[in-house]
């Protein structure tokens, strides 16, 4: 592997964790839970960079991270993080986003994250809930869930101009 996408997928693991950490210790719950695309863009883009497992190592490091600083949540901020790594990997080779000839497919990558990005929050509600983390309020929850639906889809194609704009021309280098 190239020490300079490794590098650039580890970076993309430390804004995960400084975006994470600025919006949990600034913004009372929900809106941290709300602002997700910047994370869905950075995983997304390790995806890009590394190829299967980027956005998985990316989400181990933040994930790694964010359990040294919020210590009273280490097992499920880490699995959740690990998990959305995982997601995103996972549909992103299924859909096959990295095989189209003139560059990614930005529906297919949009659909990638959007999924993803559903499937993880939808378990982050269900444990939340059933931990009794926090309370379930239906338009609270509603609203997240939907924010996490649309958060990935628009990442999903953020995600992909970056990189056909920026990114791509760099790493062939």
């Amino acid at each position: 592997m190239d020490t300079r996408r490794l590098a650039l997928s580890t970076s993309f693991g430390a804004i995960y964790y400084v975006y994470r950490q600025i919006t949990i210790l600034f913004l009372p719950p929900p809106l941290p839970d709300l602002l997700i695309l910047p994370v869905l863009v950075v995983l997304g883009l390790s995806f890009l960079v590394v190829g299967l497992g980027g956005a998985t190592y990316s989400a181990a490091i933040a994930g790694l991270l964010l359990s040294i600083t919020v210590p009273a949540f280490v097992p499920f901020t880490f699995l959740l993080a690990l998990l959305l790594g995982v997601t995103i990997d996972f549909f992103c080779s299924i859909l096959g986003v990295r095989k189209n000839p003139e560059g990614i497919s930005k529906l297919r990558f949009a659909l990638a994250l959007g999924i993803s990005s559903t499937i993880v929050g939808l378990i982050a509600f269900y444990a939340t809930i059933t931990a009794k983390v926090v309370p379930y309020q239906f338009e609270i929850d509603a609203v997240i869930i939907a924010d996490g639906i649309i958060s990935g889809v628009i990442s999903g194609y953020l995600a992909a101009k970056v990189w056909d704009k920026y990114l791509v021309g760099l790493l062939r280098r």
